[in-house]
């Protein structure tokens, strides 16, 4: 993939970086991989480390909820570490786009790796599942109304929320979203007019289970073993807060990536398996997507990532209307 948001800096753009930012000198680095939307180093300078994110580059192209992340990642991080949820914690924060033009961000290093790349015994992999499914719960617990109280508009990404921009329901946070989405799609002739019609007749149409939830709860929004740190076969974080919302917890619970029967053992609580919340997270599905055809195609700019993923909204919008 050759993602048009992420980008390097030179040995001497770093070197300046730890100066400017830091006050210390540069001893080593590391680029960091497995992103392609945030470019990442880990700074080991002469009075301690850190791990540096720096934010996209060609920020025109981003989704209208991506375009905040970094400033609400510190909020939610307090949040989850005064309940005793592992997780990182920022340590610097810039978004004056002054010293580098993108936003910049430190957080205090984690012992551990992530979870994809490690080759970990069957029972080891349960056992971290079951402990990130508990963790899950735990955030879930979290209201938006725990972060500022009388929120009139507490619903939606937590960088909308807390930028007073979010929505006074649920169903109106994910149609929003939607047509967010669809009107960065629609610029760059994502789909098909017709399926593209489709697409949105058909959320619509099915939305009216979105009233249903009436709590705005934390959501991580991004539950992978990518975003899992372990250590000598232990979970020590999850990582990567900011793509957060406050919503439907069941968002976590459909994500593709987890092994299901080990995380929900240790989540705790069964899936409603009622008709109207399937449908939700059939939607939440379909709504991911959409999103993540167009982050392949426009912002990874990767053509066969994006072709499978056209044919996966096609297959789910088939299954969906025979739902309305």
């Amino acid at each position: 993939m050759d993602s048009l948001l992420f980008r390097t800096l030179s040995e001497e753009e770093l070197h300046s970086a730890a100066r400017h930012y830091f006050d210390d000198e540069l001893c080593g680095w590391e680029l960091l991989r497995g992103g392609l939307f945030n470019t990442t180093y880990r700074l080991d300078m002469e009075r301690g480390s850190v791990i540096l994110r720096l934010g996209p580059v060609h920020r025109e192209v981003l989704l209208p909820y991506e375009r905040g992340l970094m400033a609400s990642e510190p909020v939610i991080q307090n949040c989850m570490l005064e309940r005793g949820i592992p997780t990182s914690k920022t340590v610097l924060l810039d978004l004056d786009r002054t010293f580098l033009d993108r936003d910049v961000a430190a957080v205090e290093p984690i012992r551990g790796a992530s979870m994809t790349s490690l080759e970990l015994e069957p029972a080891q992999e349960r056992s971290i599942c079951r402990k990130a499914g508990a963790l899950t719960r735990a955030i879930h617990s979290i209201s938006a109304y725990d972060l500022q109280g009388a929120l009139q508009r507490p619903f939606g990404r937590t960088s909308l929320v807390l930028a007073d921009k979010g929505s006074a329901s649920w169903k109106a946070a994910m149609l929003d979203e939607l047509l967010q989405w669809a009107e960065m799609a629609e610029a760059v002739s994502l789909f098909p007019e017709e399926l593209f019609s489709g697409c949105i007749r058909c959320f619509e149409e099915l939305s009216p289970g979105f009233e249903d939830i009436t709590e705005p709860r934390l959501v991580h929004g991004d539950i992978w073993y990518g975003n899992l740190l372990v250590h000598n076969g232990e979970l020590r974080a999850i990582i990567d807060d900011d793509r957060s919302f406050f919503g439907d917890p069941d968002f976590d619970l459909m994500l593709p990536w987890m092994p299901a029967e080990a995380f929900m053992e240790g989540y705790g609580v069964p899936l409603d398996m009622s008709d109207r919340a399937v449908l939700r997270r059939k939607l939440y599905r379909f709504l991911l997507l959409l999103e993540d055809s167009y982050i392949l195609k426009v912002e990874y700019r990767d053509r066969e990532g994006y072709l499978r993923s056209l044919e996966e909204v096609r297959t789910h919008l088939m299954e969906l209307s025979n739902d309305i």
